[in-house]
């Protein structure tokens, strides 16, 4: 939690006017680690069982370390910071309608990442095939976070985020009325793509809005989506238990779509008027 809120802000700093490509580098590599998580986690616990995954954990600590050393001596140029008074209309007027998103998208969202490999072992998937496509779908999200966050930079980031609100509604349409079993892993791919490369785009908006007060702005991004996501997978998980995952997934869909009008309540920024702040 502590490496999301400071770590945008950071990438940003260093993306100059490049903000969406910035976020959407980080983004694919987290992306990244989701696609081969699956692929390790079932090689795991084929070659230690459940309870010998605790050998894993050596892996995250040397990682971590070799992080420290890589970016102990990078420098950013710290912003000119501006007061939480002076920012807090602004901050109220932009999170307000972010909040109202991440609650109706999240449902979707839950459904794509969270309860993507339960819904497919209960569609009769092996436990190893459902990693497998779970994977491919994860590295369909690297894809789109690469290529929507930097698209993001050239055109509107609210007219492009209601753009893949609505594909990633489509495509999950087509992937729940899909009968056809060779065409499940090409519309998971679909799902992956424009599912999960939404976030890229909120972060450069937030970076974009509060060039004064990046790392604050962040940490109030990160806290509205740490704290809906564990009720929307209490919420989708026990719906999943009495009326089954199929049927929580297309009601999941069908409220994504209410998050299009709070994208449209976001206020727009004035690039000339972030870069000269900044």
């Amino acid at each position: 939690a502590m490496y999301h809120a400071v770590a945008p802000p950071m990438v940003a700093r260093a993306s100059g006017d490049r903000v969406g490509r910035g976020m959407s580098f980080q983004m694919a590599a987290g992306e990244m680690g989701r696609m081969l998580g699956p692929i390790i986690a079932v090689w795991a616990v084929s070659q230690f069982t459940l309870t010998g995954m605790w050998r894993m954990m050596f892996v995250g600590w040397v990682a971590s370390i070799l992080l420290v050393f890589r970016l102990k001596d990078i420098e950013f140029a710290h912003e000119k910071r501006a007061s939480f008074t002076a920012a807090k209309s602004q901050l109220i007027r932009f999170f307000i309608p972010m909040a109202f998103y991440f609650l109706f998208v999240k449902f979707i969202n839950s459904s794509i990442s969270t309860f993507m490999p339960t819904y497919l072992t209960s569609q009769g998937y092996s436990l190893t095939n459902a990693g497998l496509m779970y994977a491919v779908l994860q590295a369909a999200g690297v894809a789109g976070a690469l290529i929507f966050g930097t698209i993001s930079d050239r055109i509107d980031k609210q007219k492009l985020l209601v753009i893949v609100v609505l594909l990633t509604a489509v495509a999950m349409g087509i992937f729940l009325l899909n009968q056809t079993e060779w065409l499940t892993i090409p519309l998971l791919i679909l799902v992956g793509f424009f599912g999960i490369s939404k976030t890229p785009i909120l972060l450069s908006m937030v970076q974009e809005h509060f060039p004064n007060n990046r790392a604050l702005a962040n940490g109030i991004f990160m806290a509205i989506n740490f704290a809906i996501s564990p009720i929307q997978n209490l919420g989708i998980g026990a719906m999943g238990d009495r009326m089954g995952l199929h049927t929580t997934y297309i009601i999941a869909t069908s409220i994504s779509l209410l998050a299009i009008p709070a994208i449209l309540m976001m206020p727009k920024i004035d690039k000339q008027e972030a870069s000269i702040e900044a």
